[in-house]
Order: structure tokens, then sequence, then C-alpha cells
């Protein structure tokens, strides 16, 4: 998929309430382009994946980009992991190095064996998740995995009561893994 996730949804300052609404109503037409989101016995990271990306969508507690910022919010961005070569590229909004405006910061590395093996074990604790309460003032992340059976989406449980697709828990050391190697 393209910029697809949440169907390029971008947040500006927004109620916990407002964005739950926001998720509930775009996430659905972000969905129904999957052809399955039941990863099977294997869990949602099977032995066949070939691919996932993992998108964070602001929201929560962030630092909003200054007025003229190309991008929204610190943070906001995706990043995708390709198993064949151990590639892991980035779209991620930062501030800038030389002055205060935010902007996306492209880049992408080939991870050793042991870093991909770090990256693999998060995805691995990756489950279904049976939560159907709500936090707020979280960042919204999605991740789609790749495998020989299709697409694959999921969303982060902390959100489920929207009740906008398939909901796991274990993306937040997912993201902590890609986002330390993501340099």
């Amino acid at each position: 998929m393209n910029s697809g996730f949440f169907g390029g949804f971008k947040s500006g300052f927004v109620t916990a309430a407002t964005r739950l609404l926001l998720v509930g109503c775009l996430a659905p037409a972000f969905c129904a382009c999957v052809a399955s989101t039941d990863a099977g016995d294997e869990g949602v990271w099977p032995s066949s994946a070939t691919q996932m990306v993992l998108k964070d969508s602001g929201g929560g507690f962030v630092v909003h980009g200054p007025q003229g910022s190309t991008c929204p919010e610190q943070g906001e961005g995706s990043y995708t992991l390709t198993t064949t070569d151990r590639k892991l590229a980035w779209h991620v909004c930062q501030p800038g190095t030389s002055g205060p405006l935010f902007a996306y910061v492209d880049g992408q590395r080939t991870l050793t064996p042991d870093q991909m093996n770090g990256v693999i074990a998060a995805l691995q604790k990756v489950t279904p998740s049976t939560n159907t309460s709500c936090g707020a003032d979280k960042q919204t992340l999605g991740l789609e995995v790749t495998a020989s059976d299709g697409q694959h989406a999921y969303l982060d449980s902390f959100y489920a009561c929207a009740h906008a697709g398939t909901y796991v828990d274990g993306l937040d050391e997912v993201m902590n893994q890609v986002i330390s190697l993501a340099k």
C-alpha cells in the first residue's frame, strides 16, 4: 500500500474523543483493502512474512510542528522492514537540524542479523487482543504484514473501542525497536 495507512490520516490538535471518531470513520476504508486480517495459527508475524510496515499516524501528547512545518508532529510517519534484504526504511516527522520547523526525514539501512532478529522477536510477541476499551492521548499505531497468503492489517489495541479493525497488543515494543535502529 502507498501512503494509505489510515487513508493518509493526519492529526493536528484533536481531542481523544474526536480522534476516536476519525479513526473509526477512516480505518474501515483502510481495512477494506486487506485480503485477510487473520494470520492463522502462526500469529500476526508468520514464518512466511516478507515485509512489515509500522505506521505512527500521530496523536497523543506529542510535540507539534511550528507553523510552516511540512509535517504535523514529531514521530508521525512509517517504518518499512523487508526480510529478504534486512532493509529498514523510514519516513518520519522530526525537528529540523538547522531551525525549529519540522520536516519528514527519509532514510534506510541494512540491519545486521542480530538487529533483524531483535525486530523479528518483537514482531513475534505481537498478539491478537481481546481488549475492547480505549485509552486516551497515545499515538495511533498500525501494522501491516505481507506474507505468502497476502496482506494483513492490525491496529493498536489502545483504541480498541473504535471497533475499526483487528486489534493487537505489543506494537509499542516493535516501535521502540525500529526507532532505535532508524539512524
